[in-house]
């Protein structure tokens, strides 16, 4: 079993305080957050969640979209090569 040092203590030690710490937090707003019910039968007198939706049709033709002009497929990059000992690039 190997000897345990000052620092590995004071390390372990701490990382439980900082996870003890981290699970109440999260323990009690989690119990906050979630009510207990004191009644029976308790969802079936709240309110229905869904909602009818109504749609509005508007007599106005859609808008037609602009196009932007054809451009070239070929499409420009920049292209590097040796000219006399000496690397030159360029767009091509």
């Amino acid at each position: 079993m190997e000897v345990m040092d000052r620092r590995n203590l004071l390390q372990g030690l701490l990382f439980s305080a900082v996870a003890t710490g981290i699970g109440t937090r999260v323990f009690l707003t989690t119990a906050k957050a979630a009510p207990i019910p004191l009644e029976k039968d308790v969802a079936n007198k709240l309110e229905p969640v869904t909602e009818n939706a109504q749609v509005v049709v508007d007599g106005r033709p859609a808008r037609r979209v602009l196009h932007q002009p054809h451009r070239s497929s070929r499409r420009r990059r920049r292209v590097c090569w040796w000219r006399d000992g000496r690397r030159v690039c360029a767009w091509r």
